[in-house]
């Protein structure tokens, strides 16, 4: 289940986040990506992904997001690999990846899988920095810099 706030500029969806975030460990953080500036505090990876203009305008043209807009000249996207980055630098195990996204694990979901895995591998080469990991025998691992790596 994803669960999404929405609301203008300093509504308090940072702040709820954070609430259901320590109230409820199921949830879990996306970072999205934005043109505009860190602010005092913020960090890369962790807040937002911080691109320029140019990069931000290259993975949009690829495909690379599921929704992206613009608010006070700055731009904000979000990316399709949400699954992957909710489990950003943890191992997403195949099973449960199967169980979510197709609601069971047989060969022909598999085999989807694969295909899915493929085709966000292709969208993610817009960015060099980011990149799917296969875990033999488990499953996948999206690896994004600046992000404290999960021990096997």
């Amino acid at each position: 289940m994803n669960v999404v706030l929405i609301g203008a500029s300093a509504s308090g969806k940072s702040t709820l986040q954070t609430m259901l975030i320590n109230r409820e460990p199921c949830f879990k953080k996306i970072v999205t990506y934005t043109t505009r500036p860190p602010r005092d505090g913020e960090v890369n990876g962790v807040d937002y992904h911080y691109v320029s203009v140019e990069k931000f305008t290259e993975l949009a043209d690829s495909g690379f997001f599921a929704e992206h807009n613009s608010y006070r000249g700055w731009m904000y996207g979000t990316p399709k690999c949400t699954m992957l980055c909710v489990h950003m630098n943890e191992v997403l195990e195949r099973d449960l990846a199967l169980k979510t996204i197709w609601m069971e694990d047989n060969y022909f979901n598999a085999r989807s899988m694969d295909v899915y895995i493929t085709k966000l591998r292709k969208l993610l080469k817009a960015d060099p920095e980011i990149e799917i990991n296969n875990v033999h025998g488990r499953g996948y691992r999206l690896i994004v810099p600046n992000v404290p790596q999960e021990e096997e």
